[in-house]
């Protein structure tokens, strides 16, 4: 029972480290979403920077279409980190409604550790009852068998 219990207190511990490093990781994906946004919101300045100033010029025209792929890969990129912060919400949930299982199955334990407990106590109170009564029979036992020899020696003795 107590190495159930100190396993479980080690799950306890490790399930909330896990906890604290899945809050870490939603923040920081908070934090990578606002930094998305803001990124999206440049993309979309500088989407209006270059309609603006096409002069025609062929280089110009590579810049945009660089500028046009880097706004593609960033949306693309934006849209992964939104799936992973969900993904990585999803798993702090687990985490947490897997944490509150074994939090309830370390207090089970820690009933049916008490419990077993008290049937050891009523275990050794019915031992040392039985102890006393075998004491008291084989006195009991004794006299009786002094009482037979006693007997026979008077009965021979007659």
């Amino acid at each position: 029972n107590e190495d159930l219990n100190a396993a479980s207190e080690e799950l306890l511990s490790k399930n909330e480290e896990m906890n604290a490093t899945n809050e870490e990781l939603g923040s920081a994906n908070e934090g990578l979403q606002s930094t998305n946004e803001e990124l999206q919101s440049s993309i979309n300045e500088l989407q209006a920077t270059i309609e603006e100033s096409q002069t025609g010029n062929a280089e110009l025209k590579g810049v945009k279409e660089e500028l046009h792929a880097t706004v593609e890969e960033l949306r693309s990129t934006n849209e992964e980190l939104k799936s992973t912060n969900e993904e990585l919400q999803s798993t702090n949930e687990e985490w947490k409604a897997a944490n509150e299982a074994l939090q309830s199955t370390n207090e089970d334990s820690k009933t049916a550790n008490g419990e077993l407990t008290a049937a050891n106590e009523d275990v050794r109170t019915a031992n040392e009852a039985l102890e006393a009564r075998c004491k008291s029979l084989e006195g009991v036992a004794s006299t009786a068998a002094r009482a037979s020899e006693r007997s026979a020696e008077e009965s021979s003795g007659m």
